[in-house]
């Protein structure tokens, strides 16, 4: 049965603005037209108006924090906002039953935050950012800058299933030797690669389906992506010592993974 819930705003912002300065000082309608959407098990559905983040009522949690990027770059963090788990406990659900919690941005910035981090970080919705007030964003301390989504709009809570056995796996460069024709071309910062249609691959392995896909990278990240967008992609081997690099022409710069090691769709494995 589908539940709406609608919070909507409500006035009173002195007691929350106490420790950043008066309500003169800071301009909340930039959050007037933003809506999260958070959708759950049976149809669970709940909407919330950025507003009520600051005046919903929900404890108003901030946090200090450093977080690092991709090239090794820290940065200081000052947020304020309200945590996942106190809106899902609001509604008699918490963020530690869910395999993942999959959050994309109004860019189509789109990530899943897996299990582990779910059990023991906390996750939050951040409206007030290094002295800022900002469209709501994912913040989580001593994670990787990948999961903190900007311009968040959509949260998508994924219940947990039993994990698919891998029944066939195949070696990366034996499928390259039988995909040669399918190979092309792909500029990457100002160099010429080469790469290989991933639904060229999906084609030659039987068309394997999935939700979402497991990347595995040789860093250590382990990253859940949707299979619709996954196979729109392409899979650069040679010509950059980021190879192989998972890309598109269309695909943010944060959703690119590279030094893969393994990719697991369903129940088949491809291994570099």
């Amino acid at each position: 049965m589908k539940k709406l819930l609608s919070i909507l705003c409500a006035v009173g912002l002195a007691a929350v603005l106490l420790a950043c300065g008066s309500v003169a000082e800071l301009d909340f309608t930039v959050l007037d037209d933003v809506m999260i959407t958070v959708l759950g098990p049976d149809e669970f559905l709940l909407d919330i108006e950025a507003h009520a983040l600051f005046d919903g009522g929900f404890p108003m949690t901030e946090l200090e924090t450093v977080t690092v990027n991709s090239l090794g770059q820290e940065r200081h963090v000052h947020a304020r906002g309200v945590l996942l788990e106190d809106i899902l406990q609001a509604n008699g659900l918490t963020q530690h039953d869910f395999t993942a919690v999959t959050a994309t941005g109004a860019d189509g910035y789109f990530i899943a935050i897996p299990a582990d981090i779910l059990r023991t970080r906390d996750v939050l919705l951040a409206y007030y950012f290094n002295g800022e007030i900002i469209d709501p964003r994912v913040v989580i301390p001593d994670e990787r800058l990948m999961f903190w989504v900007k311009y968040l709009r959509e949260l998508e809570l994924v219940p947990h299933g039993e994990a698919m056995e891998v029944t066939r796996e195949y070696a990366f460069a034996e499928l390259l030797a039988q995909l040669d024709e399918h190979t092309e071309t792909f500029w990457h910062e100002g160099a010429e690669t080469q790469a290989l249609p991933i639904a060229a691959m999906l084609a030659h392995l039987d068309d394997p389906r999935s939700d979402f896909v497991i990347i595995t990278a040789d860093d250590g990240l382990v990253k859940n992506e949707r299979f619709s967008t996954f196979s729109q992609q392409l899979i650069v081997f040679d010509g950059t010592e980021l190879a192989p690099l998972f890309i598109g022409p269309n695909l943010p710069v944060g959703m690119r993974v590279h030094g893969m090691s393994s990719v697991q769709i369903g129940e088949v494995m491809v291994v570099f």
